[in-house]
């Protein structure tokens, strides 16, 4: 019960959780809403993660001009990019899949940011370790049971016959999730 209550104690610690369990599922959590446009269950959660941190500090960060000053160079960076891409788009060189892009790089640095700022349960490094070993417990699972993973060609991935592909479908980031996730144990261990 207690673990229960340190990775779901409060609602950024339990979207915390979540969001490193999806990870965890690789591709299988895709979901293609076009030929070239797709978006993944981590994409949601870091977005509600994000909208609850934004309204819990609606006050503080809107009102303060700390946060203003202190942030200039990244403001002025997603000026300069969302000023491109108009001008981009004017001239038909820029799409839909561009702004896409560009709300994930807000999102996703907003998530960082609010995970500097809030108190989560447990250190981050512990839920990388967690998604890290589900990710090799899939990729042994794989490796043992569906070693042939050639007929996923088909759909747009390579050819790999009797390699460690997991939920990631690449031996090569499985690989560095795996040794990164072995070196955060050898640091839990060191603890």
């Amino acid at each position: 019960m207690k673990i229960v209550k340190t990775l779901f104690g409060d609602f950024f610690t339990a979207i915390f959780t979540l969001f490193w369990l999806s990870f965890s599922l690789g591709q299988l959590q895709r979901f293609q809403l076009s030929g070239n446009i797709a978006f993944y269950l981590h994409d949601i959660l870091i977005s509600i993660f994000v909208i609850g941190f934004l309204w819990q500090q609606k006050k503080s960060i809107f009102k303060s001009k700390n946060i203003w000053r202190d942030n200039k160079l990244e403001i002025s960076f997603l000026i300069w990019i969302f000023l491109g891409m108009i001008i981009g788009l004017i001239e038909s060189r820029v799409g839909i899949k561009s702004f896409l892009y560009l709300f994930r790089l807000i999102d996703y640095g907003i998530f960082v940011f609010a995970l500097t700022q809030l108190k989560i349960k447990y250190p981050p490094y512990l839920g990388f370790i967690f998604a890290g070993s589900l990710i090799s417990i899939w990729g042994l699972w794989q490796y043992f049971v569906m070693p042939d993973v050639r007929f996923l060609n088909i759909f747009g991935w390579d050819n790999h016959y009797y390699r460690l592909i997991s939920t990631l479908f690449d031996p090569a980031f499985t690989g560095i999730v795996l040794v990164i996730t072995l070196g955060l144990w050898q640091r839990l261990a060191k603890k």
